[in-house]
């Protein structure tokens, strides 16, 4: 194990915070080292796999710099039998026992006056100090949804209940604060691209979020890592890809691309969709061009018939949108 894991995690002076919760596990930080380490325990809904996630982490770091993206770097997995728990697990509320894990780079918080700035403009008046005083929103990332926009005529005052962990932000809300959308719809697209024809992915159930670009202490031991965005209302930024557990390897037929489409739809509305109104078309088309250019550079010497998969793929997400948004599918 790494020393930056060992004395991010273990020698923490104050029990570990939960950073965040979900269906696959809850993750944990030494709450006094941001730049340090996590780690995600499968304590979530069943049939998730920590182990899968530990290994489609390692698939996608062989990557290295070909993709636009963050990849949270030195994985390391940990069963219940681990020496990681025998110290880790005082740093943990009492009734924790050792589980699954799996121990990686944190990826940083958005810095506060990004907070702040998502605390103005979309939460409620009454809760804003509230809101911007609590530890616990300090853990902020932003999962960034390409392809979907509020309802007409909501605002931020209509809602009481608001959370800076993994927030929310819709397509409409990223051009109100001038973020560049075809440019994190390329990034996407591209490493969709390398996920199906590199790494041999479907990439379901995946997340993109922004955060900030990682930090010095894991720069040197960790070439995969995405340009940085200065541009709208966000400070400096980059794009990350994490939770990785739900990927599943396909096969280079149409069969796969079959499998892999379903994975795009069911997935939370992080890419953009085909088919929307007109204010969606040009990122729609940016993904769409940059996922076709990336695959034809990936498959330019394999056979025809695997080289007119991913514009198989492509029709396929036309063809069947209204299906998925119907929930008419399997």
């Amino acid at each position: 194990m790494s020393k930056i894991t060992e004395s991010s995690l273990l020698t923490s002076t104050r029990p570990l915070r939960r950073i965040g919760h979900g269906f696959c596990g809850s993750v944990w930080a030494n709450p006094d080292d941001e730049a340090g380490s996590v780690v995600k325990r499968e304590d979530g809904g069943p049939g998730r796999s920590l182990a899968n996630d530990y290994e489609m982490h390692l698939r996608m770091l062989r990557l290295h710099s070909r993709a636009q993206i963050n990849v949270p770097c030195q994985p390391v997995f940990v069963d219940p039998s681990h020496p990681f728990w025998d110290d880790a697990l005082a740093n943990f509320p009492p009734g924790y026992t050792a589980c699954n894990g799996l121990i990686s780079e944190r990826i940083p918080a958005m810095p506060r006056a990004s907070r702040n700035l998502l605390i103005s403009k979309y939460c409620a008046a009454l809760l804003r100090d509230q809101i911007s005083q609590d530890e616990n929103n300090e853990d902020c990332i932003i999962r960034l949804y390409l392809g979907r926009r509020r309802r007409a005529g909501v605002s931020a005052s209509r809602f009481t209940a608001f959370t800076h962990r993994n927030h929310p932000l819709n397509a409409d809300q990223m051009e109100e604060m001038n973020l560049d959308l075809p440019r994190y719809a390329r990034a996407m697209a591209d490493s969709l691209a390398l996920m199906h024809w590199t790494v041999g992915i479907d990439a379901n159930d995946v997340e993109f979020v922004l955060a900030p670009k990682r930090s010095t202490t894991f720069g040197e031991d960790c070439t995969l890592g995405g340009a940085t965005c200065t541009q709208g209302e966000l400070e400096e930024h980059a794009l990350w890809i994490l939770d990785l557990d739900c990927c599943r390897s396909i096969s280079m037929d149409k069969e796969g691309m079959d499998r892999a489409v379903p994975a795009f739809y069911r997935n939370d509305p992080f890419y953009p969709r085909p088919g929307k109104g007109d204010a969606d078309v040009e990122t729609w088309e940016a993904f769409r061009e940059q996922y076709l250019k990336r695959s034809q550079t990936l498959l330019r010497d394999r056979k025809t018939d695997i080289r007119d998969l991913p514009d198989y793929f492509v029709e396929q997400l036309i063809l069947k949108v209204d299906d998925f948004k119907a929930g008419r599918h399997a």
